[in-house]
């Protein structure tokens, strides 16, 4: 069976991992980190190997889609709130909270010149400094928006953070059920338990004495996202990916654009 895990950033990406490896046995396996933006399209990053499973922010594009239908992977999905995938990414980069995981951005002094305020803006709309390059959030809105899409035509497993944190365990037997593995009441508690946002975190601690994990509450956003931002993303959902909405609210997703206020 081959394996396909496409996560958005900032969208729980080590934790669907540890929760197929937990599942499966299989370990996970991503492309060698290089320097730059990684071409996230190529579909000749994705590497089914033996004893593992694919996870990584791959676009969801024709080339890929074509790819994976081929190969008959088992398709994972993870999406995030659009306005928690914000904040977390601009925490991302002004705190520089990957460095433990070798996903150090360094971007943190050129952040500090600005307020909280105007990084949101920045990361929304995308920015230069010197030769790094961050595209801002509309690759992420457009990736979503294909995730969904592709979940229409072909018979992938569509998550999100949200529902990952807030209802695990339901979420942990959709998993099991469509990767085929049998998963009893107790064995998806435990796992649950290992999956949840501090057993995370302390597991990174304990394992290279620092840790990625900043927050894990969905709704982070609420009294940070102001309305500023909010009219500059939904800009950017009507330029990028204008059907989104209507999706979201189709596949019962409208959780993924909601903001608290």
């Amino acid at each position: 069976m081959n394996i396909f895990v496409s996560s958005l950033f900032k969208s729980g990406t080590w934790m669907i991992r540890d929760i197929i490896q937990g599942m499966t046995g299989r370990r996970p396996m991503e492309p060698d980190r290089i320097v730059g933006l990684p071409d996230y399209g190529n579909l000749n990053m994705i590497d089914f190997s033996p004893d593992s499973f694919f996870s990584w922010h791959t676009e969801i594009n024709e080339a890929t889609k074509a790819f994976l239908i081929a190969h008959e992977a088992k398709c994972i999905l993870v999406v995030r709130n659009i306005f928690d995938l914000t904040l977390s990414a601009y925490h991302h980069l002004a705190g520089e909270v990957d460095t433990d995981i070798g996903a150090n951005a360094k971007q943190s002094d050129f952040l500090a010149q600005f307020n909280e305020t105007e990084g949101l803006a920045l990361v929304i709309s995308g920015y230069r400094s010197g030769d790094w390059c961050f595209p801002g959030i509309a690759s992420e809105v457009r990736n979503m928006r294909n995730m969904l899409q592709f979940s229409k035509e072909y018979p992938v497993l569509m998550t999100s953070y949200e529902r990952l944190v807030i209802m695990k365990e339901p979420e942990l037997q959709r998993i099991a059920n469509y990767l085929e593995v049998t998963l009893s009441q107790e064995e998806c508690q435990r796992l649950a338990l290992g999956n949840q946002f501090d057993s995370m975190k302390n597991k990174a601690l304990g394992s290279v004495g620092s840790s990625h994990f900043r927050k894990g509450s969905p709704k982070g956003h609420k009294g940070v996202i102001r309305d500023l931002h909010a009219a500059m993303i939904n800009h950017v959902i009507d330029q990028h990916a204008p059907d989104l909405p209507s999706l979201a609210a189709e596949l019962g997703f409208s959780e993924l654009l909601q903001r608290c206020t």
